[in-house]
């Protein structure tokens, strides 16, 4: 056995193999505890090196005796049991730590021990703080091995949720399509985290043309109650179905002639047992390590309102232009309202000419017009050919006589060309497909009313 003096008059006894081994097991708990108390605290305002060793040698002087106490209990009665369980087989472990962590010879014993041996720690604690390592840990912490396990949980999750889909889910569907008809709107309610997820619906809702509000379940009781009308549908959202703010209300909203959908994790909970729907979207567990967070709950609750959104949008039939309609602004209206004719070139920018010009005449005219190409009409003034700079290039170093030709002779005919009704993003997709340069726009006679050039694209904003 071996004493070990330690500060205040205190002394330990131990087997020197035990207090060896014991360092394997505390020296990452000790960086640790270091850090905590020193480094986090009192170095925080420390700029450089020299100040955090100035400010490292006030600490050690105040908290050094009772760290060092801790850390060797704990060293000596950690490495006795784990001695203990393997029979003897530390030594070589235990010296090879000895000389890493304490910088000591061997055979010196537990020497190291006493509180003398606190200057070593500063010179590892300011080799930590030199090289960056924060926190002392002795192993980088893999922040995406619990990303993934998160993915993983809330995956799971959402898996189980669409097993447990049945006829619930139709009977929903319709009394929301059924109210939708009758001039009717879906009022969402939700307390926490599920009234988040609640409000989210209702904006995914409203926006693909199915009228929806959110009713704060307090408010409701103090005069909020009046956008409720009899034959709406409420949607309430609560996880454990128990919550004293929703039921607090559901007699309210009994008083109306109104139909209720319920989303929870509890089918057998108050709020199911009131309900004329009941969706279930229990989850095994959440992703949060405590398992009480609502991580994998509100996923499946979001993801279940998304389901109802997006299958009440197609039973009533909702296209393109009606989702247009409720989005004029941003790069979606962009896309969806947008037509050729609002973006096309017109008058003095169309350059068109007749296809009994000459090519020299031609490229006057697309000089004028400041474009790539000249749309070229017959007698009637239908569009039948283009010329563009690109073709004269072809052809001049071929032809010496190119710019006395008339343009019937040298034009690309049936080019490509869109109407002028149609949406700008079809335009886009002509310049994608066909890799033009410019897109001659015509009207319902053929006759080129204009021209969309695609250096035009980005500045309108729906590339």
């Amino acid at each position: 056995m071996v004493t070990v003096d330690l500060p205040y008059g205190k002394r330990f006894a131990t087997r020197p193999k035990d207090l060896r081994f014991g360092v394997l097991v505390c020296s990452c708990m000790f960086r640790q505890v270091f850090y905590l108390l020193f480094a986090r605290e009192n170095l925080s305002t420390a700029t450089d090196l020299d100040t955090c060793r100035m400010k490292m040698r006030l600490c050690a002087s105040r908290f050094a005796g009772r760290v060092f106490a801790l850390f060797i209990v704990l060293a000596g009665y950690s490495g006795r049991l784990f001695c203990n369980a393997v029979h003897g087989r530390h030594h070589a472990v235990a010296a090879r730590l000895h000389r890493l962590y304490w910088m000591t010879k061997p055979g010196r014993g537990c020497a190291c021990a006493r509180p003398s041996g606190w200057p070593v720690i500063r010179t590892l604690a300011e080799s930590q703080l030199k090289t960056g390592l924060t926190g002392g840990n002795l192993r980088a912490m893999n922040h995406l091995a619990h990303a993934r396990r998160v993915f993983d949980i809330e995956l799971a999750a959402l898996r189980q949720v669409r097993a447990q889909l049945d006829a619930q889910f139709n009977r929903a569907v319709d009394l929301i399509v059924e109210t939708l008809k009758r001039r009717g709107k879906v009022i969402v309610v939700g307390v926490g985290k599920s009234g988040i997820m609640g409000r989210k619906i209702a904006a995914t809702l409203t926006s693909t043309g199915s009228t929806s509000v959110v009713l704060d379940s307090v408010d409701a009781l103090h005069g909020d109650l009046g956008i409720v009308s009899d034959g709406d549908v409420v949607l309430a959202l609560s996880y454990s179905g128990e919550s004293d703010e929703l039921l607090n209300l559901l007699p309210a909203l009994k008083r109306f002639t109104v139909k209720l959908i319920a989303i929870t994790g509890s089918p057998r909970s108050t709020l199911a047992r009131h309900s004329d729907v009941v969706l279930n979207v229990r989850v095994p567990k959440e992703a949060c390590p405590f398992n009480l967070a609502p991580t994998a709950s509100t996923t499946a609750m979001l993801v279940m309102g998304d389901a109802l959104a997006m299958a009440v949008l197609q039973a009533r039939g909702f296209s393109k232009s009606d989702f247009a309609k409720f989005h004029p602004a941003g790069a979606i209206g962009r896309t969806m309202l947008l037509r050729v004719s609002d973006i096309m070139r017109t008058g003095e920018r169309n350059p068109v000419a007749s296809q009994t010009l000459t090519v020299k005449e031609a490229l006057l005219v697309m000089t004028r017009a400041k474009a790539g190409c000249v749309s070229v009409v017959n007698a009637r003034g239908k569009l039948v050919g283009v010329f563009t700079d690109g073709d004269f290039r072809r052809h001049i170093s071929a032809d010496p006589d190119l710019l006395g030709k008339r343009l019937e002779k040298v034009m690309t005919r049936n080019p490509v060309c869109i109407r002028e009704t149609a949406l700008a993003v079809e335009a886009l997709n002509v310049f994608n497909e066909r890799n033009i340069d410019d897109l001659i726009v015509i009207n319902a006679k053929r006759e080129p009313v204009g021209i969309v050039d695609s250096q035009d694209l980005p500045k309108l904003k729906i590339m």
